[in-house]
């Protein structure tokens, strides 16, 4: 049993726990919100603690490891209290609001020596893996172009966090993030980086995208979080192409048309979101640092691609005074 405390209480800490004690393997122990109603309130819903201070939390020696499921702004704040504590973990995409501050934290949990994570679907899911491999395996022959969207309309009412530049809020951080992350993935750092935006107070509502790569592959990324978009990725070779059904970002299907034909359905029983802690939990156990399946590397990389996706579409963030 693997025993989380849990930071934030929101619905993605709420998902991720309900979904995560299916199998078995894991416990949430604690959790801390910086509202305590709302702490106590997701602790009542899986038998844990609720405490009315971030130290309470900090403090709990049953924890194996600690669970950031806050808004963007204040994760590089929260995993750092935790790294410098020894303790190791699991944070929400995207990693921090900056490139600057995601090596920062990197840093920190280097001279701590303490595990530390993007919880990513993307880098994690069975169906996005077995994708990379068809890529790999040359199954679609070359690449041609990926065309990938995640537009989804109304996640929150317009005073909630993302549409606040404060929380960290727009389309790039919490959608356009996937399908870049998909793309890096499977194709790795692009040669050019083109993006343009439609900003409204402060951030982006919709984000368009194209990475260019020396051997003539493009790939065509877009978010939106008011208007609904395909929310599907499409990879097309020269002998066959690649669909990974909507949602995209946690699909557990993919689809492959070429020299052979595969329709792919993940068999896990529980859901991505517990294969993603198992995985994490697993190398925890086993005393790693750093993430097999998402190296400092990867996540630097990506943090590194939005930086200039932020500086070409006006994006900024002020990080020392964020919520």
């Amino acid at each position: 049993m693997f025993n989380w405390g849990f930071i934030g209480s929101g619905t993605i800490c709420k998902n991720t726990s309900k979904q995560m004690l299916k199998s078995g393997k894991h416990k949430v122990s604690c959790v801390w919100s910086r509202t305590y109603t709302h702490a106590r309130e997701l602790a009542n819903s899986v038998g844990a603690n609720a405490y009315a201070t971030l130290e309470e939390l900090l403090n709990d020696k049953t924890i194996d490891g600690i669970y950031i499921g806050t808004p963007h702004s204040s994760h590089f704040k929260y995993a750092k209290l935790a790294l410098e504590r020894g303790i190791p973990v699991l944070v929400e995409k995207a990693f921090t609001l900056s490139y600057q501050s995601s090596l920062k934290l990197l840093e920190i949990a280097k001279e701590y020596n303490t595990y530390i994570c993007e919880a990513m679907w993307t880098w994690f899911a069975p169906s996005s893996l077995t994708v990379k491999n068809w890529i790999k395996e040359n199954k679609i022959g070359k690449p041609l172009l990926m065309k990938s969207n995640f537009c989804v309309p109304n996640l929150f009412r317009p005073k909630e966090r993302i549409y606040n530049k404060l929380y960290g809020g727009g389309s790039l951080l919490d959608l356009g993030i996937y399908p870049i992350t998909y793309a890096y993935n499977l194709f790795g750092y692009p040669d050019d980086i083109k993006a343009t935006a439609r900003m409204k107070n402060g951030v982006d509502l919709e984000c368009n995208i194209k990475f260019t790569y020396k051997n003539g592959l493009v790939c065509e990324l877009r978010s939106a979080i008011d208007r609904l978009g395909s929310c599907s990725t499409t990879i097309i070779g020269e002998e066959g192409r690649i669909k990974i059904p909507a949602p995209m970002h946690c699909s557990r299907k993919a689809i492959l048309k070429g020299k052979e034909k595969i329709r792919y359905h993940d068999s896990y029983p529980y859901g991505l979101y517990e294969n993603e802690f198992t995985l994490v939990s697993e190398e925890i156990k086993q005393e790693k640092k750093e993430s097999s399946y998402v190296p400092f590397s990867s996540t630097l990389d990506v943090m590194k691609i939005i930086e200039e996706i932020k500086k070409q579409i006006g994006l900024s963030y002020d990080e020392a005074n964020s919520l």
